[in-house]
Protein backbone atom coordinates (compact mmCIF):
# COMPACT_ATOMS: atom_id res chain seq x y z
CA UNK A 1 0.00 0.00 0.00
CA UNK A 2 1.58 3.47 -0.60
CA UNK A 3 0.57 6.17 1.46
CA UNK A 4 0.40 9.86 0.11
CA UNK A 5 0.74 12.82 2.32
CA UNK A 6 -2.05 15.69 1.43
CA UNK A 7 -4.07 13.12 2.20
CA UNK A 8 -7.46 14.57 3.73
CA UNK A 9 -7.71 13.04 7.53
CA UNK A 10 -8.88 13.28 11.04
CA UNK A 11 -8.65 11.52 14.22
CA UNK A 12 -10.87 8.70 14.66
CA UNK A 13 -12.87 9.33 18.30
CA UNK A 14 -12.24 5.64 19.44
CA UNK A 15 -14.89 6.50 21.95
CA UNK A 16 -17.63 6.67 19.70
CA UNK A 17 -16.64 4.18 16.40
CA UNK A 18 -14.35 1.46 17.36
CA UNK A 19 -13.88 -2.10 14.81
CA UNK A 20 -15.48 -5.64 15.93
CA UNK A 21 -16.40 -4.84 19.37
CA UNK A 22 -13.51 -2.18 20.09
CA UNK A 23 -10.98 -5.05 19.40
CA UNK A 24 -7.48 -4.14 18.38
CA UNK A 25 -4.33 -6.13 18.43
CA UNK A 26 -1.58 -6.16 20.83
CA UNK A 27 1.79 -7.38 21.14
CA UNK A 28 2.46 -8.55 24.74
CA UNK A 29 5.71 -9.06 26.31
CA UNK A 30 6.21 -12.90 27.48
CA UNK A 31 9.41 -13.88 29.28
CA UNK A 32 12.66 -12.24 28.27
CA UNK A 33 13.01 -13.30 24.40
CA UNK A 34 9.36 -13.75 23.35
CA UNK A 35 6.02 -12.12 22.41
CA UNK A 36 2.38 -12.91 21.54
CA UNK A 37 0.30 -11.28 19.45
CA UNK A 38 -3.68 -11.76 20.82
CA UNK A 39 -6.23 -9.79 19.37
CA UNK A 40 -8.61 -8.25 21.85
CA UNK A 41 -10.45 -5.44 23.96
CA UNK A 42 -7.62 -5.42 26.83
CA UNK A 43 -4.05 -6.27 27.18
CA UNK A 44 -5.24 -9.90 27.76
CA UNK A 45 -6.28 -12.79 25.16
CA UNK A 46 -9.69 -12.94 23.97
CA UNK A 47 -11.08 -15.93 21.79
CA UNK A 48 -8.82 -17.75 19.93
CA UNK A 49 -11.00 -18.05 16.96
CA UNK A 50 -10.22 -14.56 16.20
CA UNK A 51 -6.34 -14.62 15.58
CA UNK A 52 -8.04 -16.51 12.35
CA UNK A 53 -8.68 -12.83 10.89
CA UNK A 54 -5.29 -11.21 11.09
CA UNK A 55 -3.59 -13.97 10.17
CA UNK A 56 -1.56 -12.29 7.64
CA UNK A 57 0.76 -10.04 9.71
CA UNK A 58 3.71 -9.06 9.02
CA UNK A 59 6.56 -8.74 11.85
CA UNK A 60 9.64 -7.36 12.01
CA UNK A 61 12.27 -5.75 14.61
CA UNK A 62 14.74 -2.96 14.90
CA UNK A 63 17.96 -4.12 17.74
CA UNK A 64 19.93 -1.54 19.65
CA UNK A 65 22.25 -1.11 16.69
CA UNK A 66 19.17 -0.63 14.57
CA UNK A 67 19.69 -3.65 12.38
CA UNK A 68 16.14 -4.31 10.77
CA UNK A 69 15.43 -7.90 11.19
CA UNK A 70 12.01 -10.06 9.95
CA UNK A 71 10.52 -12.18 12.00
CA UNK A 72 8.15 -15.05 11.45
CA UNK A 73 5.52 -16.50 14.36
CA UNK A 74 3.55 -19.47 14.94
CA UNK A 75 0.09 -20.19 16.15
CA UNK A 76 -0.21 -20.48 20.29
CA UNK A 77 -3.23 -21.49 22.11
CA UNK A 78 -4.57 -17.87 22.28
CA UNK A 79 -2.11 -16.17 20.02
CA UNK A 80 0.60 -15.87 17.66
CA UNK A 81 4.18 -16.14 19.38
CA UNK A 82 7.46 -14.40 17.90
CA UNK A 83 11.15 -15.43 18.99
CA UNK A 84 12.67 -12.12 19.51
CA UNK A 85 16.46 -12.05 19.09
CA UNK A 86 18.53 -10.94 21.59
CA UNK A 87 18.65 -6.99 22.36
CA UNK A 88 16.42 -6.31 20.23
CA UNK A 89 14.59 -3.16 21.21
CA UNK A 90 11.37 -2.29 18.73
CA UNK A 91 9.45 -4.90 17.42
CA UNK A 92 6.42 -3.83 15.29
CA UNK A 93 3.53 -5.93 12.79
CA UNK A 94 1.46 -4.62 10.72
CA UNK A 95 -1.61 -6.35 9.66
CA UNK A 96 -3.98 -5.23 6.47
CA UNK A 97 -7.24 -6.70 7.94
CA UNK A 98 -9.38 -5.92 4.39
CA UNK A 99 -12.50 -4.30 3.51
CA UNK A 100 -15.32 -3.61 6.49
CA UNK A 101 -18.78 -2.31 6.41
CA UNK A 102 -21.10 -1.93 9.23
CA UNK A 103 -24.80 -1.55 8.65
CA UNK A 104 -25.55 1.59 5.69
CA UNK A 105 -22.16 3.07 6.45
CA UNK A 106 -19.29 3.44 4.25
CA UNK A 107 -16.98 0.67 2.98
CA UNK A 108 -13.37 1.32 4.67
CA UNK A 109 -10.28 -0.66 4.62
CA UNK A 110 -8.71 -1.65 7.93
CA UNK A 111 -5.35 -1.79 9.26
CA UNK A 112 -4.06 -2.30 12.49
CA UNK A 113 -0.25 -1.41 13.60
CA UNK A 114 1.64 -3.06 16.76
CA UNK A 115 4.43 -1.56 18.75
CA UNK A 116 6.49 -3.02 20.78
CA UNK A 117 9.14 -1.03 23.04
CA UNK A 118 11.51 -3.45 24.65
CA UNK A 119 14.29 -0.49 24.82
CA UNK A 120 15.58 2.39 23.47
CA UNK A 121 16.21 1.84 19.71
CA UNK A 122 14.87 3.38 16.16
CA UNK A 123 10.79 3.21 14.99
CA UNK A 124 10.24 2.05 11.84
CA UNK A 125 10.19 4.64 8.76
CA UNK A 126 6.80 6.21 7.91
CA UNK A 127 6.32 4.22 4.84
CA UNK A 128 5.75 0.87 6.12
CA UNK A 129 3.59 1.73 9.10
CA UNK A 130 2.26 5.56 8.74
CA UNK A 131 0.65 5.88 12.24
CA UNK A 132 2.82 5.49 15.46
CA UNK A 133 3.06 5.47 18.83
CA UNK A 134 6.49 6.84 20.25
CA UNK A 135 8.09 6.57 23.48
CA UNK A 136 9.83 10.15 23.72
CA UNK A 137 10.73 9.10 27.73
CA UNK A 138 9.35 7.54 30.83
CA UNK A 139 5.52 9.09 30.89
CA UNK A 140 6.15 10.63 27.74
CA UNK A 141 5.02 9.78 24.37
CA UNK A 142 4.30 11.03 21.26
CA UNK A 143 1.90 10.34 18.36
CA UNK A 144 3.42 10.48 14.21
CA UNK A 145 1.19 10.03 11.19
CA UNK A 146 3.50 10.06 8.57
CA UNK A 147 6.29 11.88 10.10
CA UNK A 148 4.38 14.60 11.44
CA UNK A 149 3.17 14.72 15.02
CA UNK A 150 -0.20 14.61 15.39
CA UNK A 151 -2.01 17.34 17.41
CA UNK A 152 -5.37 17.07 19.59
CA UNK A 153 -5.31 13.24 19.23
CA UNK A 154 -6.78 10.68 21.37
CA UNK A 155 -4.25 8.55 23.17
CA UNK A 156 -5.84 5.83 25.43
CA UNK A 157 -4.20 3.63 28.33
CA UNK A 158 -4.73 0.31 29.24
CA UNK A 159 -2.79 -0.71 32.14
CA UNK A 160 -2.57 -4.16 34.53
CA UNK A 161 -5.45 -5.07 36.80
CA UNK A 162 -6.50 -2.05 39.66
CA UNK A 163 -5.38 0.61 36.84
CA UNK A 164 -8.51 2.61 35.19
CA UNK A 165 -8.62 3.33 31.57
CA UNK A 166 -7.75 6.61 31.14
CA UNK A 167 -8.00 8.97 27.60
CA UNK A 168 -5.89 12.06 27.36
CA UNK A 169 -5.13 14.29 24.07
CA UNK A 170 -1.77 15.38 22.61
CA UNK A 171 -0.53 18.66 22.46
CA UNK A 172 0.55 20.88 20.09
CA UNK A 173 3.10 19.02 19.34
CA UNK A 174 2.16 15.62 18.77
CA UNK A 175 3.16 14.54 22.95
CA UNK A 176 1.02 12.90 26.03
CA UNK A 177 2.18 12.77 29.53
CA UNK A 178 0.94 10.94 32.28
CA UNK A 179 2.17 11.06 35.75
CA UNK A 180 4.46 7.79 35.36
CA UNK A 181 5.75 7.91 39.00
CA UNK A 182 1.97 7.07 40.29
CA UNK A 183 1.52 4.43 38.21
CA UNK A 184 1.96 0.72 39.37
CA UNK A 185 4.54 -1.89 38.11
CA UNK A 186 3.27 -3.75 35.34
CA UNK A 187 2.72 -3.69 31.24
CA UNK A 188 0.70 -1.11 29.34
CA UNK A 189 -0.62 -0.41 26.65
CA UNK A 190 -1.36 2.57 24.50
CA UNK A 191 -3.84 2.81 21.03
CA UNK A 192 -4.62 5.73 18.60
CA UNK A 193 -6.78 5.96 15.46
CA UNK A 194 -6.62 7.46 12.56
CA UNK A 195 -8.43 8.16 9.23
CA UNK A 196 -8.34 8.89 5.92
CA UNK A 197 -10.38 9.86 3.20
CA UNK A 198 -8.44 8.49 0.46
CA UNK A 199 -10.60 5.69 -1.07
CA UNK A 200 -9.59 2.36 -3.33
CA UNK A 201 -9.80 -1.23 -3.75
CA UNK A 202 -8.48 -3.78 -1.78
CA UNK A 203 -8.87 -7.60 -2.89
CA UNK A 204 -11.25 -6.85 -5.84
CA UNK A 205 -13.47 -4.57 -2.74
CA UNK A 206 -14.10 -1.60 -3.06
CA UNK A 207 -13.35 1.14 -0.19
CA UNK A 208 -14.34 4.73 0.66
CA UNK A 209 -11.89 5.85 3.34
CA UNK A 210 -8.96 4.06 5.43
CA UNK A 211 -9.29 3.43 9.18
CA UNK A 212 -5.23 2.50 10.99
CA UNK A 213 -5.34 1.97 14.21
CA UNK A 214 -1.69 1.71 16.01
CA UNK A 215 -0.99 -0.02 19.89
CA UNK A 216 1.67 0.81 21.34
CA UNK A 217 2.93 -2.05 24.63
CA UNK A 218 5.60 -1.18 27.07
CA UNK A 219 6.23 -2.74 30.60
CA UNK A 220 7.14 -0.53 33.97
CA UNK A 221 9.23 -2.20 36.28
Amino acid sequence: MLFKRGWLTAMVLLLGWAPLQAHFLWLIPVGTNQAKLIFSDSLKPDDPALMDKVKDVRFFGHNKADKHIDLKYTKGDDGFMIDLPKEMAIVAGTCTYGVFQRGEGKPMLLQYNVLLHLDDGHYPCEHCMPLQIRMEKAGQWQVIWEGEPVADCEVHLIGPDGVQRQVKKTDKSGQVMWDWGAMPAGVYGLRVGQVSTEGGEHDGKKYDEQRFYTTLVFKKS
